[in-house]
């Protein structure tokens, strides 16, 4: 355990088919900044290379390896590193994919923030990052629902209330996660963090990014210019995911029905675009409409 960094931060990241260049990357950027890693590998086809050319390699007094044989999901995997950190002693979990890499004095900036929040008396259910695309160097805005209408607030110098935030990079106190609960096995790998953020703000916590910590990441596999808007494209696969979960998201009576309304509309819309724009068109359509059902029953 790294003892020089007694933050309490326990960093949880979920694995499935990775690549050991890209967890390397995110391991020499992290282990300064946290207590301890846990890593929950979801029964990835190459995990015996990722055995010899990673997870074999890493210093085992600050890391942990649990081995899932097959895919969990990754609200399983993540709820799995979190039991883990809770019982030996974490006081904060940082939520990360497996490739994300951290800015020096990322996790700092967080806690800096949630503390200068709590002092004004704030109850602050989760902290999370500024977005950014290193390729296209463009910044992703803070996302805040206003009914059915979503306001974007670009990112200035304090922390910036939000309605959720991406799981990547987010920082919850467990204290929070005691009161409010881990997240939702049900939802397999899409909605997982929309759904606990509104969870949270159930509880009377509320969600901030913090503008000084940043963080490369890209939202679905690109992203397509519609007017004024940019839609992210994912997979098929991935979209299945997508629709059956917002099917179950939506039933929640803790979602704000703004959000419910805005979302059914753009998944239609979405579908539509899928259906004019890709080559693939019809798995587009196909994996929506069969989430969808499966959402339903």
């Amino acid at each position: 355990m790294n003892n020089d960094t007694p933050n309490g931060i326990f960093a949880v990241i979920p694995t499935y088919n990775s690549v050991a260049e890209s967890l390397t990357d995110q391991y020499h950027s992290l282990c300064s900044q946290v207590k301890y890693i846990v890593y929950i590998d979801n029964g990835s086809a190459n995990i015996e290379l990722l055995k010899s050319s990673f997870f074999e390699k890493i210093d085992n007094r600050q890391c942990h390896v649990v081995y899932n044989a097959e895919n969990m999901g990754l609200a399983h995997a993540q709820n799995q590193g979190i039991k883990y950190a809770v019982e030996n002693g974490a006081a904060h979990i940082l939520l990360l994919d497996h490739d994300s890499v951290l800015d020096s004095g990322f996790t700092q900036h967080l806690l800096n923030a949630e503390v200068a929040l709590k002092t004004k008396g704030i109850q602050v259910g989760a902290v999370g990052p500024i977005y950014y695309n290193k390729k296209t160097k463009e910044k992703y805005p803070v996302t805040k629902f206003v009914g059915p209408f979503l306001k974007k607030v670009k990112s200035k110098d304090d922390s910036i209330e939000a309605s959720y935030l991406i799981a990547a990079g987010c920082l919850i106190p467990v204290s929070v996660l005691d009161a409010v609960g881990r997240m939702d096995e049900a939802l397999f790998i899409s909605g997982i963090d929309v759904e606990w953020s509104f969870r949270a703000q159930k509880y009377g916590f509320k969600i901030f990014v913090v503008p000084s910590a940043q963080m490369n990441h890209i939202i679905g596999d690109k992203r397509l210019p519609i007017g004024v808007r940019k839609i992210s494209l994912h997979s098929p696969q991935r979209c299945y995911f997508n629709y059956k979960s917002l099917i179950y998201i939506i039933r929640k009576k803790y979602i704000p029905t703004g959000y419910k309304i805005r979302e059914i509309a753009f998944s239609i819309f979405r579908i539509v675009i899928f259906f004019l724009v890709s080559k693939r068109r019809f798995d587009y359509v196909k994996c929506c409409v069969k989430g969808i059902r499966d959402g339903v029953k």
